[in-house]
């Protein structure tokens, strides 16, 4: 679960233990080992749901939720800084972007912590494997000293 990770990645780099908060969403086990991580996220603005107070916390993340849930994390933390590129003009599937996530993914894409699938295609709508998930990562944490 990506809420998590970035959870952990806060509380590692704070020596900060995330605690339960107000529940928003009501198809979490807020006892099991993501639910104050849920919490938290949510009560910061990094994830927001699906809008009729569902996580689907068990669903499999999209490279543009990802790069939404990033840019989210970024912000809260004060260094996302954010200039319109067009960057995601070049890819063919540019038009698949969904509309909350095309500023988290340009912004992404610009400083590399996502890349193309191809030289043609960025994939927003994929499925993230571990692998690509570790990559995403190491590449935010490399380019904001995380």
């Amino acid at each position: 679960m990506f809420a998590t990770v970035v959870g952990r990645l806060y509380e590692r780099s704070f020596g900060i233990e995330i605690t339960d908060q107000e529940h928003d969403f009501d198809d979490c086990d807020y006892d099991d080992y993501y639910g104050k991580y849920v919490d938290w996220a949510a009560e910061n603005g990094i994830v927001t749901g699906y809008g009729d107070n569902s996580f689907k916390p068990y669903a499999a993340v999209t490279r543009e939720q990802a790069a939404a849930i990033l840019y989210r994390y970024a912000t809260y933390r004060g260094f996302a800084y954010y200039q319109e590129t067009g960057v995601l003009n070049a890819y063919a599937d540019f038009y698949a972007v969904s509309s909350y996530a095309v500023r988290p993914l340009s912004w992404a894409a610009t400083n590399g912590i996502v890349v193309g699938q191809s030289n043609q295609t960025l994939g927003p709508q994929y499925h993230m494997t571990r692998a690509e998930t570790i990559v995403m990562l190491y590449r935010f944490c490399t380019m904001f000293g995380q």
